[in-house]
């Protein structure tokens, strides 16, 4: 799990930087997304990682949810039904 935490942090922190540098502006708040399958220590281990990376780690949400968010945000879809699968390692969305 060390190696894990290890790994997240120099992750989180080089996405840090490269973000603040495409969008010409600094940030601590985040949400950070986890596989489907991560189990709560996974997760707080993963929300340990981004505290040390100097973020401020508003949630931590799986993948699934966080694409289907992201479809209900970008896509005006008049359609206001839709299906996310989760198929182990890609997530589809179907409106």
């Amino acid at each position: 799990m060390i190696v894990y935490i290890l790994i997240s942090i120099g992750h989180l922190c080089y996405r840090k930087n490269e973000e603040e540098a495409f969008l010409g502006t600094k940030f601590t708040n985040t949400v950070i997304t986890v596989p489907a399958y991560f189990n709560d220590s996974q997760g707080q281990a993963t929300k340990n990682a981004g505290i040390i990376a100097r973020l401020n780690v508003l949630r931590i949400i799986n993948e699934p949810t966080s694409a289907a968010i992201t479809y209900g945000l970008v896509k005006k879809a008049t359609e206001r039904i839709f299906e996310v699968k989760d198929t182990a390692g890609d997530t589809h969305l179907d409106g």
